[in-house]
């Protein structure tokens, strides 16, 4: 007569062969499914942000950045930490839930610790004048001072929440809000965007500090900081193909 069943050996070295698979494969699936949240996360508030600034501008009847508040703010916040223009900007076109200014930055709205895709430290003590507009959906838009006559800006997806790190929820802008330099160009466009051209910009695919390599992920020896990733995430079709 035939026994029906495994033996418990059998059973054992089945198990071992599963767990060894799983181990080999989960930790990819884990990296790709995250890898697709910040993608859609990241398309989401640039697009909610894109959509805000342009409509303001229409209700403004401005062509530009070279608008009040938003030159108003750059204007005067630098010199004087007045924010009134770009508290009733933000107030009027997007759903605010929080805002911070100066020096309740740290832990209020902006991370304590920030890092680059490589892993090193990434610290803003030393911005001009930081502002920072906490949307509902817990996104962030921080301005980090003034660069060149222009803001500089950070895009976080996901506010205080882990990773903080530059190519997964942190992505630099820029605003040019002097003269108009960029016209061409949409009211915020990404660090290392390779459309834009002065002389002191360099686009991200000719410097892998910035976000690796073109058509390769990001390698230990770029020593990228990520700063120029969202430059690559939409010139890659909001794809994140380099980690």
């Amino acid at each position: 007569m035939k026994k029906l069943g495994f033996t418990l050996a059998e059973v054992l070295i089945t198990l071992g062969i599963i767990g060894m698979v799983a181990s080999m494969t989960i930790p990819t699936l884990i990296t790709d499914f995250q890898r697709r949240q910040f993608e859609t996360k990241f398309a989401k508030t640039y697009s909610m942000i894109m959509n805000g600034f342009r409509l303001y501008l229409v209700d403004e009847y401005c062509t530009s950045s070279i608008c009040s508040p938003i030159q108003d703010y750059y204007l005067e916040a630098v010199v004087d930490e007045d924010y009134t223009h770009i508290d009733n900007m933000f107030e009027s076109t997007f759903k605010v839930m929080k805002t911070c200014r100066g020096s309740e930055q740290k832990n209020e709205c902006l991370p304590e610790k920030m890092y680059g895709i490589d892993g090193s430290n990434v610290d803003f003590d030393d911005v001009l004048s930081p502002y920072t507009v906490i949307f509902a959906d817990g996104s962030s838009l921080s301005c980090l001072g003034s660069v060149y006559g222009a803001l500089l800006l950070l895009m976080d997806t996901n506010g205080l929440a882990a990773p903080n790190t530059y190519g997964k929820d942190l992505f630099m802008f820029v605003m040019d809000v002097s003269t108009n330099r960029y016209e061409h160009l949409p009211l915020m466009f990404p660090w290392g965007d390779s459309n834009a051209g002065p002389a002191w910009w360099t686009p991200w695919h000719e410097d892998a500090t910035l976000c690796g390599q073109k058509g390769q992920k990001v390698l230990p020896t770029d020593n990228s900081n990520g700063q120029g990733c969202g430059a690559r995430l939409l010139e890659e079709g909001f794809k994140i193909n380099y980690y």
